[in-house]
């Protein structure tokens, strides 16, 4: 356990930003729960800034450690106060899904919250796939990773191009809109894709132009959208639901 250097401290702050994510392949994780969950996973982990009580509880991962103070350490990252660690982890790419079960197609989703709900959503429903436009917020920004609770460490994001993937799809391609057919009465035949657009933007055009089943929930108020990763909790728990 070494006293934080100053070009580590650098480095450390430097992965906030996306540039030096993808320049680096290293991203963020900060907190117990989440570094619990990093280091009960197959990510690989480069060190782990973090304080004193903390780190002890961690010496024996063989994983490079660095003592620092929680001011520091609110410096360093993302949280307002971080009381335990942040830990620097490899990025990698996924895998695109197998064509199996329930699969979240994401698009533009711009929202790091909605994207860190979504994921740790997918995981209370045992749902692991979930394939992006390009243009969907990136899964290793930390407010997306934070947002998980953990659940980063179970479910993946596919980045791709969406049209391409779809066209090849060879199960039911269903697409979230107002006028569609209500979830409640939909048969969500698996395997199956489900595309969901961001409140803002919606789904591209390009990808309506797919044959697809248009997909809503049914409203019974006034208000005039549904936060997407509400929707898609509904979309899991109406799959995992259906007879």
């Amino acid at each position: 356990m070494e006293p934080l250097p100053k070009s580590i401290a650098k480095f450390v702050k430097s992965l906030q930003l996306k540039k030096y994510r993808v320049q680096e392949q290293s991203f963020l994780v900060e907190g117990a729960k989440n570094i619990s969950e990093l280091l009960n996973s197959d990510f690989e982990v480069n060190f782990i800034v973090g304080v004193p009580g903390f780190l002890e509880s961690i010496e024996d991962k063989g994983i490079e450690l660095y003592r620092s103070t929680e001011k520091e350490l609110s410096g360093l990252g993302t949280f307002k106060t971080n009381n335990s660690g942040i830990a620097v982890a490899k990025t990698r790419d996924f895998p695109a899904p197998g064509e199996r079960g329930l699969i979240l197609a994401l698009d533009r989703v711009s929202d790091p919250g909605n994207l860190g709900t979504i994921i740790r959503t997918a995981d209370w429903f045992g749902i692991s796939q979930i394939v992006a436009s390009e243009n969907t917020v990136e899964f290793f920004n930390p407010k997306v990773i934070n947002a998980t609770m953990g659940s980063f460490s179970r479910v993946f994001v596919h980045y791709c191009d969406l049209e391409l993937y779809l066209k090849n799809f060879k199960g039911e391609i269903w697409a979230a809109d107002l006028s569609g057919e209500s979830l409640e009465d939909a048969e969500l035949i698996e395997p199956c894709v489900v595309i969901m657009g961001s409140e803002s933007h919606g789904i591209s055009e390009a990808l309506l132009k797919i044959k697809h089943k248009p997909l809503t929930v049914p409203a019974y108020g006034k208000a005039e959208s549904l936060n997407v990763s509400i929707a898609a909790a509904l979309v899991m728990n109406r799959f995992r639901t259906r007879k």
